[in-house]
């Protein structure tokens, strides 16, 4: 009944604003009077999510939906109070704020995979339209930090999970800050593909440091959030070619050698790529430890190999900066088939490739850790750039694109 309605909206307000009775009661005889007794039971549920922390549930339209709601209700309650004479609430900053989104982007490799790890350089760009995203939440005094995983349902602990590598990425960050633990909730959500050579491991770190520096209240540089990624990356894959932390903390086409300062990468012409997953998935961890095991057993055929694709990738970098798009698709040919040398391919890779290539790829080659995941192809424009996305799924794949240089 309204006398119902009434009592149940005093509770909200005075338990969460300490309003005296005076001033509740005004509110109230203001609301019933101006917009009827619907209008006050929907403004007595809006205070009481105005009570509760804005909590960012998923990286789509309904999230961003809640808040402009949440948004619109707070703007809804000021106006009422205002009118009834009633000064606004006091706000306590730490829970009023919505928490801040930090995302970070996949990556695929053009040129030189695996043979970066043996000093030959590589180019890799950012896939900015798949992202890792992360933010935090405080939580209960005593609690600690816990890294959520939402998309594999593990929460994770640092004295739990010490040698995880969202752990090492967060002891790494309390250890550059100088910060004790803190009573903490990083959230962390991706869309990018694991185990499918598109930096997934990379990104996740990269949005955890960001996320954890901030609520720190510290600033990291893109390098030293890359340094701290590629100590977590050892965790996962051993020998790290420091590639995907490279690219990924720093959000750029990169030129790449092991032990140099990545240097910025651009093309004059616009780039349009194709990237087509096999669906098969494989340990970047194993595929390079199997390619440093036959590299150990035969040194001059496989150290000829690497050399061969170290040409191609210089030669790719030329090729792009005057525009040779032609010659960067034969040059991607190429290194596929000098992948395939070092035993890193795949039958399934070798369909995608040779679909993209009938659809009118300037050239496909595997990108990554190869034994699965992902090939990339070069197309001539945004015409083939559809054509080519249309063959791979018409055969069943999944295709992802996107592109780099040029106009942006």
């Amino acid at each position: 009944n309204r006398s119902g309605d009434i009592g149940i909206a005093v509770h909200y307000i005075g338990q969460g604003f300490n309003f005296s009775p005076v001033a509740i009661a005004l509110v109230l005889v203001h609301q019933s009077r101006r917009v009827g007794r619907d209008e006050v039971g929907l403004d007595r549920l809006l205070l009481k999510r105005l009570e509760q922390p804005y909590t960012v549930r998923d990286a789509g339209g309904a999230a961003h939906a809640d808040h402009d709601a949440v948004h619109a209700g707070r703007e809804t309650l000021a106006g009422l109070r205002l009118q009834a004479g009633i000064p606004p609430p006091a706000v306590n900053p730490v829970t009023a704020a919505a928490p801040m989104e930090f995302t970070a982007p996949g990556k695929v490799i053009l040129f030189g995979e695996h043979a970066v790890v043996y000093g030959y350089p590589a180019i890799a760009v950012p896939l900015s339209g798949l992202r890792a995203r992360a933010w935090t939440e405080p939580t209960r005094d005593g609690a600690g930090l816990v890294i959520h995983a939402r998309d594999l349902g593990q929460r994770l602990t640092l004295g739990g999970d010490p040698g995880h590598q969202f752990s090492v990425a967060a002891q790494a960050v309390l250890a550059r800050t100088g910060a004790p633990e803190p009573n903490a909730t990083v959230n962390l959500e991706s869309a990018i593909p694991s185990a499918a050579g598109m930096g997934s491991s990379a990104a996740t770190s990269t949005a955890v440091c960001r996320a954890l520096a901030a609520h720190l209240g510290a600033e990291m540089s893109a390098t030293d959030v890359s340094n701290i990624v590629f100590q977590a990356e050892r965790v996962v894959h051993g020998t790290p070619s420091g590639i995907d932390n490279t690219v990924v903390a720093h959000e750029e086409p990169v030129w790449f050698t092991s032990g140099e300062p990545p240097r910025p990468f651009r093309s004059p012409d616009r780039c349009f790529l194709v990237l087509g997953d096999t669906g098969i998935t494989a340990s970047t961890g194993e595929l390079v430890a199997g390619v440093r095991e036959r590299r150990d057993a035969e040194p001059r055929l496989y150290d000829g190999y690497f050399a061969e694709i170290g040409a191609r990738v210089s030669d790719a970098r030329e090729a792009l900066k005057t525009g040779e798009l032609e010659r960067v698709g034969k040059l991607m040919d190429a290194n596929h088939k000098l992948l395939n040398n070092i035993g890193v391919g795949h039958p399934k890779l070798d369909e995608l490739v040779a679909i993209a290539r009938d659809a009118g790829a300037l050239g496909a080659k595997l990108t990554g850790k190869g034994g699965g995941g992902n090939i990339v192809a070069l197309a001539a424009g945004v015409d083939s750039q559809t054509a080519v996305t249309q063959a791979l799924t018409e055969a069943g794949y999944t295709a992802y694109e996107t592109a780099f240089g040029g106009a942006t």
